[in-house]
């Protein structure tokens, strides 16, 4: 190795310093580049494992890439075990909805559209949760589809509150929301109310974007003109009388998507008419058939391909020389062509007229014709045959036809006139056996002459083996000749090189000696003994001897002091032993000389003699102690070069201008395979692990060498030391010496963990970034110290109605209601908390002020403690909490009022018993009897009310029977509106159907409606009230299931709703009148609603405001039932024994005294036990009581139910009846299933109690 000077090693020390300042200049970039990648990705996952809803990733392979903290909370599992397991997410699902789920993934992947679902999953503890799931397309930031990213809410406490109030309309939105089908809400203008979600697949609208045109814009020109003229007839019948009110339309109509292609549709338009005949509402399913369209005009074109291939056909067959026909299999003609025609003396037409052959020929001929045709109809194949028709030969061919099914359907025949060709047919049979014969000789000739020629080349075979042995002995004759020529050769060669080199080796010798004896330094060689083989002039100087030849054959160590004689055989020992030379400083004869004892090996590598040097050292110890300083200050150097290039983290080599390395630091020997620098030097790229890029790396350092400029971080992939590919970043500059480039410096660095790294970071950043972007909540990134909003994603955007660039120039508190002190306030407690939860009310771009759920939690944003904000709309939750509260009230009222009732009504029926017992005691002419009846009146309205707070408050389910509701209709019309300006009439259809209804609670829904129209019309209109039967479908779209109903209509001419009331006129306490008196307590219309979905029927409003109010009932109907009349006289009860049960002392009066009256004898008690022992002793004695009268509710003791079961247990024939504190009919059916005979409600009266005496005892 050539040593380098003290100032390449300067410049050398340098341009690494220049090399490491770029790499800690990089290295500083590298490392800020990370700590924000870092900054970013924790973030995001902050953003992301702050959301207290359950979020998670499926990637556009449907793989399971990300699952948030917030899985635990809701379904019980870790993060950890979905991945663990990757179709955990699916198994949880609830049997029932995963079919549901799946098409609800497929449509969100193949729509790319955001739709939400609501499915259960069963959680890892085995419960059942209702989620809301909403699925957004991730998009990559080359625009690439990414997958969903879904948004998963616990609904399970809303959904359960939902459950109960979810009516029919709701069901109705729903359905039409959840078929392919596209269902459109229009006006008499076509312009779009509604539009089904499914709009989006069949025209790639938007709902909303589909509610923004008109229906008209959708139709193709030819589609628009085909409406327009089928849709006038319809608009001219508007404000017809005899108009029905629902008539419909269906038409084939070519739509336009929203890419501009198009789609054929089979469109139903319903017209909805009001009673003055004008549309009001237009109602349109449509339904994709591009596919029938599209396979009807593919059957329109093979009809017409069909037509002319049947018309080439028939041209092919008349062009026809031979005779062709087909006949069908009962033997009839179908087809006939002219030369068929011809044959038989006629026309193609009258023969197809005829449709028989034996008109044509003779008998016989048409019988073999028919046999020939049955042989190839029976046998499938083709038949061949001749016949002599006409004075002609025909020759024929009867092949049969298959129809599409495979069956056999007829036979083609094809015949051909063969009569000129019968003695044209002998001629050429002569000449085919002349032909045989003359065959025959020629393939004998050939026979033979194979034969011949087989022999030949056999010889021909025999021969060719010979001259080929032949040939390979001559080729390996002249081959050894001229290997003996050529060994020959090489011997001669070899002798004149040996006579040169004896000649040389002589010459050598010659000159070896005179070189030695001219030298100033001694040199001898002796034997293992110390003898001296031979010694220059200089060695005999040394032991001061004059002429060399003396020293021949004489020891050393004669001629030495004794102590350097001891030296000298002590190293001569040590160099025999282990082979290598020694060297060694020694004074002989007071002269300092340097000595080297060397040893001479045999080819066996034996030690055999010994070669000394010996140099005086006086004259040289002073230069060579100046150059001793020098070397050693360059050792020096050099040592802390390779210390320096050493500790350098990098890879360092050198190489010469020939790319021969030079030198290199540890970190490089260790890539490399080494154990050490010093193992590289000398080595190529072709010597190393990277080889196969040895090619690669020499063009690049001759580019280097030929431009004299550096080639900076070049990065390149290749394997590592341990195996594996790894990323390098590799720098090479020129080496110069006085302006000369005499080599290349190379430094690399192993960036594969930061490359990982930094795509890990992006990856993270990009993921948690696209949690915040595409997360359907609002979130909002706040500075806690000014309250600045730095950062909005596009959901808060579009709830604040704000765009993103006005949100961030904005601070908290112009949304929040909240005064600027009690935001600072707020902010420095969230400061304070990991993560927070709290309430408030935020203000929107349009003015509105929103109930919201702000989720918060801190985190690091640029450096900075930001506070993160997940914003919910909780607004609707907020009503519904009300809503809520209200109902608990109105439970608790119920309670109150059953309590109440109960007590009031045990009043009124004191009442109304002493009025009867008053009446039975006067005669009839008394003037004191109308103050009775009067007051019995009063009892009346008392019980109606108390009847509609316990409907309301407590239900019950309806004890429905086939009814005729015309008659309860008329009924409560005319007690409500006798006295009042409302004229009103009833309007009855023919042939009603009755109605399954509880008679009780349908006629107090008509009295609410009658009642509601009357308080809109305070000075007088008009109630009509229409009936009649409706046969309900599914193309009715109504929320109904499909049957029959009595539809009843009641229109007023009021002042109509308020668009803002119509949504909400069934609520409990709605109500637009002032409170404080009855019709201001909001209960009838949500009393109408309970009673009609309890009988599985529908109320639906409509109305204009200023043009009246429209109320349309749906109520099950029961065409041919039965319908139980009143009987048309009373029994007279006969008299018996009665026990009664009740804990009111003066209601067991009264109706002893009642029954007493009537000829009765009445036991009375207060509770069931002593009523049990009272009716067993009565059986026992043999004087049983005929009837039991019992209070279901008693205070104290044995309750009405308990001792019905007690009493049946003692005689199952047992008659009784149960009195109850309400409405007898709300729940008769529950009581008659305990086992009692009849129900009597309190207040009664006593003509009640006669009848049920009348059809209870008969003795």
């Amino acid at each position: 190795m050539i040593e380098k000077s003290n100032r390449q090693y300067i410049e050398e020390i340098k341009l690494i310093r220049r090399q490491m300042a770029s790499l800690d200049q990089q290295k500083t970039e590298l490392q800020d580049t990370i700590d924000r990648m870092k900054e970013n990705e924790k973030f995001y996952r902050d953003l992301a494992e702050n959301d207290p809803d359950w979020t998670f990733w499926l990637d556009a392979d449907n793989r399971l890439v990300y699952v948030s903290p917030s899985a635990k909370r809701i379904t019980g599992y870790e993060p950890e075990d979905f991945r663990k397991d990757a179709k955990l997410l699916f198994k949880m699902i609830h049997p029932d909805d995963r079919s549901a789920f799946d098409d609800h993934l497929h449509f969100a992947r193949k729509s790319k559209a955001s739709t939400e679902e609501e499915f259960r999953i069963i959680r890892k503890d085995k419960k059942t949760r209702w989620i809301s799931h909403l699925p957004q397309p991730v998009y990559d930031e080359e625009g690439r589809y990414a997958g969903l990213l879904s948004s998963n809410r616990d609904i399970t406490g809303s959904k359960t509150k939902n459950d109960g109030s979810l009516d029919s309309e709701i069901r109705y939105r729903l359905l039409s929301e959840n078929i392919r089908d596209v269902v459109w809400s229009m006006d008499p203008t076509l312009r779009p109310t509604y539009v089904s979600p499914s709009v989006l697949l069949l025209l790639g609208y938007t709902v909303e974007e589909a509610l923004d045109q008109n229906f008209r814009v959708v139709l193709t020109p030819v589609a628009l003109q085909k409406f327009n003229e089928a849709w006038s007839p319809e608009m001219e019948k508007q404000g017809v009388a005899g108009t029905t009110a629902k008539s419909s339309l269906t038409l084939e109509l070519e739509c336009r998507r929203k890419d501009g292609s198009t789609v054929w549709t089979e469109s139903q338009f319903t017209a909805l008419r009001n009673d003055n005949k004008k549309i009001v509402e237009i109602i349109c399913v449509s339904r994709d058939i591009t596919a029938l369209v599209e396979a009807r005009e593919k059957l329109a074109l093979e009809e017409t391909r069909q037509a002319h291939s049947e018309q080439r056909m028939k041209a092919l067959c008349d062009a026809a020389e031979e005779s062709l026909y087909f006949a069908d299999a009962d033997g009839r003609l179908v087809l006939v062509n002219a030369a068929a025609a011809r044959c038989l003396g006629t026309d193609p037409e009258t023969l197809l007229a005829s449709g028989k052959l034996g008109d044509f020929i003779p008998r016989d001929a048409e019988a073999r014709c028919k046999e020939h045709i049955a042989r190839a109809l029976q046998g499938a194949e083709t038949v061949a045959f001749q016949e002599d028709l006409l004075g002609r030969s025909m020759r024929c061919l009867a092949n049969p036809v298959a129809g599409e099914d495979g069956t056999l359907i007829g036979v083609a025949v094809c015949g051909q006139d063969v009569t000129d060709l019968a003695s044209a047919r002998t001629e050429i049979e002569d000449l085919r056996r002349a032909r045989d014969a003359a065959e025959k000789k020629r393939r004998d000739g050939e026979k033979e002459l194979s034969e011949r020629e087989r022999q030949l080349d056999e010889v021909a075979e025999a021969l060719k083996e010979r001259q080929s042995l032949l040939a390979g002995c001559e080729r390996r004759l002249a081959e050894n000749s001229d290997r003996q020529e050529a060994l020959e050769k090489e011997l001669g060669d070899s002798r004149s090189r040996l006579e040169e080199k004896e000649s040389a080796l002589a010459q050598l010798k010659g000159e070896l000696r005179g070189l030695l004896d001219a030298a100033t330094e001694a040199f001898f060689l002796m034997d293992l003994q110390g003898r001296l083989l031979y010694a220059n002039e200089a060695t005999a100087r040394l032991v001061h001897t004059e002429l060399p030849a003396q020293t021949a054959g004489r020891s050393l160590y004669d001629f030495l002091p004794a102590p350097a004689a001891d030296r000298y055989r002590k190293y001569a020992a040590d160099v025999q032993k282990t082979g290598r030379p020694i060297h060694f400083d020694l004074e002989i004869f007071g002269r300092p000389m340097t000595h080297s004892v060397c040893p001479i090996m045999n080819e066996k590598g034996k030690v055999t003699r010994l070669a000394v040097f010996a140099a005086d050292l006086s004259d040289r110890r002073t230069g060579e102690a100046q150059a001793e300083e020098n070397r050693r200050r360059a050792r020096e150097a050099e040592h802390m070069l390779q210390l320096i290039v050493d500790a350098i983290p990098l890879r360092i080599f050198w190489k010469d201008q020939n790319s021969v390395y030079r030198g290199a630091n540890a970190l490089f020997a260790r890539d490399a395979g080494r154990e050490n620098p010093e193992a590289l030097i000398g080595k190529t790229d072709d010597d190393m692990i990277w080889s196969d890029k040895a090619k690669q790396y020499r063009r690049e350092d001759s580019e280097v060498l030929t431009s004299g400029k550096p080639r900076v971080r070049s990065e390149e992939r290749c394997a590592g030391p341990s195996g594996g590919q790894r990323c390098f970043q590799t720098t090479k500059t020129p080496l110069t010496d006085d302006g000369r480039i005499i080599g290349i410096l190379g430094l690399y660095d192993d960036v594969t963990d930061r490359k990982t790294a930094e795509e890990a970071l992006a990856e993270s950043e990009k993921r948690y970034r696209s949690v915040f972007e595409n997360n359907r909540m609002p979130m909002l990134l706040i500075d806690p110290e000014g309250g600045i909003i730095l950062d909005a994603n596009p959901a808060a955007a579009d709830y604040y109605g704000w765009n993103r660039a006005a949100l961030t120039r904005m601070t908290i508190a112009d949304i929040n209601t909240l005064p600027g002190s009690e935001i600072t306030k707020m902010m420095k407690l969230a400061m304070t908390r990991k993560s927070s939860h709290v309430f408030f009310k935020h203000n929107l771009a349009d003015g509105s002020v929103r109930d919201v759920e702000v989720f918060s939690s801190l985190l690091q944003f640029h450096g900075k403690a930001a506070i993160c904000a997940m914003i919910y709309d909780v607004t609707e939750r907020v009503r519904m909490e009300g809503a809520l509260r209200q109902a608990e009230k109105l439970d608790s009222l119920g309670i109150l009022a059953g309590g109440i009732a109960h007590d009031f009504n045990n009043l009124m029926t004191i009442v109304q018993g002493h009025i009867d017992v008053a009446l039975l005691g006067l005669p009839e002419d008394d003037s004191a009897r109308q103050s009775l009846r009067a007051a019995q009146d009063a009892v009346d309205k008392t019980r109606e009310i108390t009847g509609r707070l316990i409907t309301f408050s407590r239900g019950g389910a309806p004890v429905a029977k086939p009814r005729r509701v015309q008659n309860l209709l008329s009924a409560a019309a005319q007690r409500l509106l006798a006295a009042s300006p409302v004229k009103w009439s009833l309007d009855l259809a023919d042939d009603l159907w009755p109605a399954e209804v509880d008679s009780n609670q349908i006629q107090q829904c008509f009295c609410h409606l009658i009642d509601n129209a009357r308080e809109a019309m305070p000075e007088g209109g008009r109630l009509t009230i229409r009936v009649e039967n409706a046969d309900i479908g599914e193309a009715d779209l109504l929320p109904l299931a499909s049957g029959p109903y009595l539809k009843i209509i009641f229109d007023d001419s009021g002042a109509g709703i308020a668009p803002e009331h119509l949504a909400r006129i069934f609520d409990p306490y709605f109500t637009t009148k002032p409170l404080g008196k009855e019709k201001g307590l909001g209960l009838g219309l949500a009393v109408c609603h309970s009673v009609l979905k309890k009988h599985d029927g529908y109320i639906a409003v409509h109305s204009d405001q200023g043009q009246g109010a429209t109320f349309t009932l749906y109520l099950p109907a029961q065409p041919g039932a039965v319908v139980e009349e009143e009987p048309a006289q009373e029994k007279k009860p006969t008299p018996g024994r009665i026990l009664i049960m009740d804990d009111n002392a003066d209601i067991r009066k009264i109706l002893q005294i009642y029954m007493e009256k009537q000829g009765f004898a009445v036991t009375g008690v207060t509770e069931g036990q002593e009523a049990v022992r009272q009716y067993r002793e009565a059986q026992e004695a043999g004087e049983p009581y005929h009837a039991v009268f019992m209070e279901i509710s008693v205070k104290q003791g044995l309750g009405g139910e308990s001792t019905i079961t007690r009493l049946k247990s003692i005689d199952p024939d047992v008659k009784a009846v149960a009195i109850v504190s309400e409405d007898g009919d709300s729940r008769t059916q529950n009581f008659l299933d305990l086992g009692f005979s009849e129900v009597l409600g309190k207040p009664f009266r006593l003509e009640d109690m006669r009848k049920i005496l009348g059809s209870l005892i008969k003795i």
